[in-house]
């Protein structure tokens, strides 16, 4: 635990005024996609063992479940139906847009520290102080590419999980509608 302590406060004394903001963009991914992935857990059970189970309250299986269970209580209406579907699929998409949103913060906040600790860098060469500071151009630079990294290893793995996501996500869809088109051409 001490290691890691030492090792943020390591990355927030070098990386500047641009780092704790990515630190916070690093935090709000993580918890999106986690929470995300909460959201659209797969259930391994066939669409029809979860249609026998519907009005088994013990068994729960996600979200096609309590879609399945909802659209059997419901009137058989297609505009109660739609309106469930709609609920639903907004459900799929809970907190992509925070996950997109700091996917293209990220790398933009790295850039800004580049660019500040490159300003650095160079006004210090003008000034010719830079010698006599501590960590002279390679502070400056060292900034630069802290951050920038940083920027990078925020974005890059959310990126990643966020479009593995979005395709649970677009499968669950597929399954809802699938399971609207049984329900509707079969009764019980």
């Amino acid at each position: 635990m001490y290691e890691l302590q030492r090792m943020l406060e390591q990355l927030l004394a070098e990386g500047g005024f641009v780092m704790p903001p990515l630190l916070c963009c690093a935090t709000l991914a993580w918890w999106g996609i986690g929470a995300r992935f909460a959201i659209l857990q797969n259930p391994s059970v066939s669409d029809s063992d979860l249609w026998q189970s519907r009005h088994n309250t013990e068994k729960k299986h996600g979200l096609i479940s309590d879609f399945m269970q909802e659209i059997a209580q419901s009137p058989k209406t297609e505009m109660h139906q739609q309106s469930i579907l709609v609920r639903y699929i907004d459900k799929l998409g809970t907190h992509q847009k925070l996950i997109i949103s700091v996917v293209a913060i990220a790398p933009l906040l790295g850039l800004l520290g580049t660019v500040t600790g490159m300003i650095e860098t160079f006004k210090g060469l003008g000034e010719s102080s830079l010698f006599s500071q501590s960590g002279g151009v390679a502070g400056g630079i060292a900034e630069a590419l802290i951050t920038t990294q940083m920027g990078l290893v925020v974005a890059a793995p959310a990126i990643l999980v966020s479009r593995a996501l979005e395709r649970r996500a677009d499968i669950l869809h597929m399954r809802m509608l699938n399971i609207l088109t049984v329900v509707n051409t079969c009764e019980d």
